[in-house]
């Protein structure tokens, strides 16, 4: 009642003060109250709830912050998927990866590169490999940008090829990943690789990998 009314003061510090208060009173009610409340809202005020929501950690808001992943405002998204990752983690992981084959906005595909770093783990890395296969070249970046943080050998066949991709960054991206996803059985590839090398880049990111890949064999 008197905390959704005064949601719509101007002062954002005020607003955040009331969001403090909301998110650790009331049930799935007020939760329910709250999502209504926000869909007549501007986009940042709406952003501010939807991070109060996440933080609430009430399931009964996940198919509300599911759903604002596909706002026109990318400062909805991202607090969705903010929230989203919060309340439940890796089981955010796929709304988070059909958001990186929708988006084209380097700044948002960044951040929520690194959110899918933060929750990703190796057993549920298979997602990445079929990113890889039927996606843009900025959405299959942040997939080797992602099996590279989770050092995901595994998946070193399938972004191999991409050193020789034409997107540059791209084809830097799977570089740069070589040395965190190479092991004793790449060291073939990894050296005639090197042979064809044709930049100083690619040359010291392959020999990194050699290295890596070296060290593993006891």
């Amino acid at each position: 009642g008197d905390l959704m009314k005064a949601i719509d003061n101007p002062d954002k510090p005020y607003r955040n003060s009331i969001l403090i208060t909301a998110e650790k009173i009331g049930g799935v009610a007020d939760t329910k109250a709250w999502i209504e409340k926000s869909k007549s809202l501007s986009s940042a005020v709406q952003s501010d709830i939807i991070l109060m929501l996440g933080r609430r950690k009430d399931i009964a808001a996940i198919p509300y912050l599911k759903s604002s992943l596909n706002s026109g405002s990318a400062e909805v998204r991202g607090s969705a998927a903010y929230a989203l990752t919060s309340l439940i983690g890796t089981g955010a992981q796929n709304d988070l990866i059909s958001l990186v084959k929708r988006t084209s906005s380097v700044d948002e595909l960044a951040y929520i590169e690194s959110l899918l770093i933060t929750i990703s783990d190796k057993k549920h890395i298979s997602p990445y490999a079929d990113l890889l296969k039927n996606s843009s070249a900025p959405a299959q970046t942040v997939a080797i940008n992602v099996i590279a943080a989770k050092s995901a050998s595994g998946l070193f066949d399938q972004v191999f090829p991409f050193t020789s991709n034409g997107d540059a960054k791209l084809k830097e991206a799977a570089f740069k990943s070589l040395k965190r996803i190479s092991q004793e059985e790449n060291v073939d590839q990894l050296m005639a690789l090197l042979y064809k090398a044709d930049s100083d880049f690619e040359i010291m990111e392959t020999q990194k990998a050699l290295i890596s890949a070296v060290d593993g064999i006891s």
